[in-house]
């Protein structure tokens, strides 16, 4: 109970909401992946989440030979770089599905991955939803994975789970309908399975037509310094590669 409440302090403190979008007028980049093309965030100063730059494709951003993509925080003349993609598409309703293939229980404990929707308009929290690892910068606590319907400080709106024993490639997604949040993970790459069997990684549900977002936000995903200006620990992977995202839109 004390390692998930310190979590939960830690994460409050990190995860203040900030502009994604970067203010400078930099050329855009894009990559292709998961038959959608992504837009490549670049910065040249710190901004949100975390106060991280982001360093653009071919130096965060790594679109492999096999179709994968490979998020990285690298050191370049003394900065940290941090690596983030959204999609050029906004969606909606329906079932969102991230699979990665690098366990995110090996990472360094100053690095986030974010897997999450998100909208440049504050209406409805900028519509974010989230699937997140991290243990926040805290070096003595293990990586543990959260789901969140931003904001995240509202009683019931933030669940943590356990990671230490997914050791494989595991498939991490939500379910997005009117009033409601399906989350879901389980390992390996196939279809989701049966309630009760042990490949389920979490599972949880959230309902409320209040604080539920309506559509249509776009699709993010990143990996930062939980600190932007505090480096890697040395402790643990500061890469991770994603082999599919998958958008299976509700039909009324």
């Amino acid at each position: 109970m004390k390692s998930t409440a310190l979590l939960v302090v830690v994460f409050l403190a990190f995860s203040l909401v900030s502009p994604l979008w970067s203010q400078e007028r930099l050329p855009l980049q894009n990559v292709d992946f998961s038959s959608r093309r992504w837009i490549v965030r670049r910065t040249t100063k710190p901004e949100g989440p975390g106060g991280n730059t982001f360093g653009g494709k071919d130096i965060n951003v790594i679109k492999n030979e096999d179709g994968s993509l490979t998020l990285r925080i690298f050191q370049k003349e003394g900065i940290w770089y941090a690596a983030e993609v959204t999609s050029q598409e906004r969606m909606g309703y329906g079932e969102y599905i991230f699979r990665l293939r690098t366990p995110p229980k090996d990472m360094d404990p100053h690095v986030v991955l974010g897997l999450f929707t998100y909208s440049g308009g504050a209406a409805y929290n900028h519509r974010e939803i989230d699937i997140e690892f991290s243990a926040w910068g805290v070096t003595t606590a293990p990586i543990k994975g959260q789901y969140v319907i931003q904001p995240y400080q509202n009683p019931g709106q933030l669940f943590t789970f356990d990671m230490s024993r997914i050791r494989e490639p595991a498939s991490y997604s939500f379910k997005w309908t009117e009033g409601r949040i399906d989350f879901s993970s389980w390992k390996g790459y196939g279809p989701r399975p049966e309630d009760g069997s042990p490949d389920i990684i979490a599972a949880w549900s959230f309902a409320d037509p209040k604080a539920v977002p309506k559509p249509s936000p776009n699709v993010h995903m990143n990996l930062y310094l939980a600190k932007g200006t505090q480096p890697p620990s040395g402790r643990g992977l500061i890469e991770v590669t994603i082999d599919s995202f998958e958008f299976k839109p509700f039909k009324k």
